[in-house]
């Protein structure tokens, strides 16, 4: 068996040391633009996934046949968003590297896997080999309190099986404990995934565990399985994930507190202040406008010591960083700046390690980076194509004509407004409240509750809630939002009366519409001359797909 253990081992430290060939081959040319097979296949991966996401069925070859088709007209669109020079705008060049620096900083990213490959010693991975080949059939106490754990056996240690059954025996009378009998597997959660503990056990082994959600666990071991090689084999990848996910946390919160004190960054307090009390008026947004914050764009936020000199992050930099970040949380209160204050010093510090360990010249990275480099330019080509048709007063009236019948909205609501002191309670709120808790006295942190009629006029909300509220089914119940100063939960209770939306209303969405159909017409027309404009080299597989 330690053989069979040893040999995984290997596997393991090979699949963790040994970077994946990666298929970089350019097999489409159009213009100035490159695709390899690796961003083809990345994107029909994506298109994959997407289509089982929303049929619950796997794509035909006629689905994949018609995407791949797609793909090359879209190329013959990004060389020309080339040739019009969109990959030169500085918005593209801030996007890629908010990504860049995202891919390679995020808890979980590549900066994490290879200080966590770096950490993952042979001895740990054969202890989690070891325990990973065993069943353990268990019956065990499962106390929610150490008062239970007293009520019962009180403060003795429970050494043998004759005293855990004479335990199992007075449970079953003053009910304490509930008493479970399990098989346990890896990674063996009943211990907190300890690896060490399960690893140790033994046959008619008895232990007292307490676990990180204070929990007690009195557990007599009935007996020990060992895995078959076909089982253990099955859940190789398993394991190794698993260690890998554990030292990237323990390499990442190691790195923290190094970065902590290399950095000794230090808060104006007095600027932040400054900055809070006038962001209080666009919580939960996503982006911000810089105009808007003009007069505090050049106050210095943070300062900290890198490559033994002192940097300083102001506004104008905070707002540039969060606004070009590929994904983010909205900025919903103080919390969320600290947050991404220390994420933006942390950044510098990870950037300058990844690049130590040759990370940004990975060739699947570079692949990626590219990948993601062409969506953003194809989006903001997009983008000015649309925003440059025009619509027609005769037209948007046309449109609404055609689909005022599925404008009707009720003229009153019935809600019920639910305000929390903080976020974390109003998005446990939001979840009881959907399952249908009502009962006040059970949600943490609400602070008041109150039942309100709003019509069409009403100015309680912004219009943007306040048309979310209309158009969801009675009984829905609405994430969070920050608004005057408290965490506010809205439950739709009932709606009545009947209207047709005037076209004001319905403007934006109708323009949208019209915009998207014209554009769609626009770009196959535009697709013949592009067709004939660029010189194309198509080396395609269309059978391997």
């Amino acid at each position: 068996m330690l053989k069979k253990l040893f040999i995984l081992h290997l596997l393991v430290f090979n699949f963790l040391n040994i970077q994946a060939q990666v298929a970089d081959k350019v097999i489409l040319s159009i213009g100035k633009v490159d695709i390899t097979q690796y961003e083809l296949e990345k994107n029909l991966n994506i298109f994959k996934v997407d289509f089982i996401r929303k049929n619950n069925s796997n794509p035909t070859s006629d689905h994949v046949k018609e995407w791949l088709q797609s793909f090359v007209n879209h190329t013959y669109l990004l060389a020309d968003a080339y040739e019009k020079g969109f990959d030169t705008l500085k918005e593209v060049s801030a996007k890629v590297e908010g990504m860049e620096h995202l891919v390679l900083s995020q808890p979980g990213g590549l900066l994490d896997e290879k200080m966590a490959k770096e950490e993952l010693t042979a001895g740990e991975a054969e202890d989690a080999l070891r325990a990973a080949s065993k069943n353990i059939i268990v019956e065990y106490l499962d106390f929610e309190n150490y008062q239970q754990v007293v009520k019962l056996i009180g403060e003795r240690v429970v050494r043998n099986r004759s005293e855990f059954d004479n335990a199992v025996t007075k449970n079953s009378e003053v009910k304490v404990a509930e008493f479970k009998v399990d098989t346990l597997k890896w990674p063996f959660a009943l211990f907190d995934n300890k690896i060490e503990i399960a690893s140790a056990l033994k046959s008619n082994e008895i232990i007292f565990f307490e676990s990180s959600n204070t929990r007690y666990y009195l557990v007599h071991v009935k007996d020990i399985a060992i895995r078959s090689e076909s089982d253990m084999n099955s859940i190789k990848s398993e394991i190794i994930n698993f260690l890998v996910r554990e030292e990237q946390v323990k390499a990442r919160a190691k790195y923290q507190k190094e970065i902590e004190q290399k950095s000794q960054a230090f808060i104006n307090n007095e600027a932040l202040s400054r900055l809070i009390k006038y962001m209080a008026n666009y919580w939960g947004m996503h982006e911000f406008d810089k105009k808007t914050f003009s007069d505090y764009l050049q106050l210095n936020l943070i300062s900290y010591n890198f490559d033994k000199q002192t940097k300083t992050i102001s506004v104008n930099q905070f707002i540039d960083y969060y606004n070009y970040l590929p994904l983010k949380r909205a900025i919903e209160q103080e919390a969320d700046i600290h947050y991404y204050l220390q994420a933006m010093v942390y950044d510098v510090y990870a950037y300058q390690k990844a690049k130590e360990y040759g990370l940004t010249r990975e060739r699947r990275f570079l692949l990626d980076k590219e990948n993601y480099k062409k969506n953003i330019i194809y989006s903001l080509y997009e983008r000015q194509m649309r925003e440059g048709i025009n619509i027609s007063d005769k037209e948007l009236k046309e449109k609404y004509d055609l689909g005022k019948a599925g404008f009707i909205q009720a003229t009153e609501v019935n809600v019920s407004i639910y305000y929390f002191d903080n976020l974390s309670n109003a998005i446990t709120g939001m979840i009881n409240l959907k399952k249908d808790g009502r009962e006040i006295n059970k949600l943490l942190g609400i602070k008041n509750v109150e039942r309100k009629q709003l019509n069409n006029q009403s100015t309680l909300f912004p219009d943007t809630v306040k048309n979310m509220i209309f158009s969801i089914n009675n009984g829905s119940v609405l994430r969070p939002f920050f608004h005057n100063g408290q965490y506010v939960v809205v439950v739709k209770e009932s709606e009545s009366g009947q209207r047709v939306k005037n076209m004001n209303e319905m403007k934006e969405v109708l323009i949208k519409e019209i915009r998207n159909e014209k554009l769609k017409y626009r770009m196959t027309a535009y697709l013949t001359d592009l067709k004939a404009l660029y010189p194309v080299k198509n080396e395609i597989n269309y059978k391997v797909y």
